[in-house]
């Protein structure tokens, strides 16, 4: 009895330990938490441009604006990134503002799965 204890406690612990991803084995989180707040609102701002004029199909935006940033060197991102807090910055602060609260209200209703594909590994922290 008491060996059959001993086995399941020492299996529940391998399991539980390979269970558990540590921070450094879960791989980093790429995406669009680069940017900043202002950089991302502006990229919003294009993308709902090319949306509503219907230049590209809003369901494909987001994939494709992701495929488009892992093309790019890391050069060319820091001048794409440059060029839209020009951007920002050249907008009246009134349609700053409104850009600003059209993405915040998008991201509120398109909130994104925790964990991503890896729910092993701890969320990005804030």
């Amino acid at each position: 009895m008491f060996r059959s204890l001993l086995l399941a406690c020492a299996a529940v612990v391998v399991v539980g330990s390979a269970a558990a991803a540590p921070a450094d084995k879960c791989p980093p989180r790429p995406g669009f938490q680069m940017m900043a707040p202002e950089v991302r609102y502006m990229m919003f701002a294009d993308m709902k441009e090319q949306a509503d004029t219907g230049a590209v199909d809003p369901q494909m935006l987001r994939q494709m604006q992701r495929d488009k940033m892992r093309a790019m060197s890391e050069d060319q991102r820091k001048a794409y990134f440059a060029d839209l807090a020009k951007r920002w910055n050249a907008l009246p602060p009134a349609k700053q503002k409104e850009v600003k609260t059209a993405a915040e209200q998008w991201r509120a209703d398109h909130p994104r799965p925790e964990g991503g594909p890896h729910h092993d590994c701890p969320p990005p922290a804030k």
